[in-house]
């Protein structure tokens, strides 16, 4: 079984992204709590941290396929040259 180059970063750049959400998620549990519980601002950190993760997957997202739609497109027009 092998992978395209292509498909390889799209997984490692997904599971960084995930990876920062969770962090970002815990730092936000650690530093809002209190007596386990949220306050008010610390829902809306959760809030603010799932726009910015949509928006990071988004920009994520419409790079990798502009990158990888350019290359491929460059790498079939010199195969076909």
């Amino acid at each position: 079984m092998t992978v395209e180059r292509a498909r390889i970063v799209e997984i490692v750049a997904s599971i960084v992204a995930v990876a920062l959400m969770i962090a970002l998620l815990s730092l936000i549990g650690r530093q809002y709590t209190n007596n386990g519980t949220f306050g008010e601002s610390g829902g809306m950190m959760l809030i603010v941290a799932i726009i910015v993760f949509v928006l990071l997957m988004s920009v994520i997202g419409y790079v990798l396929a502009f990158t990888i739609t350019t290359r491929e497109a460059e790498a079939e027009a010199a195969t076909t040259d």
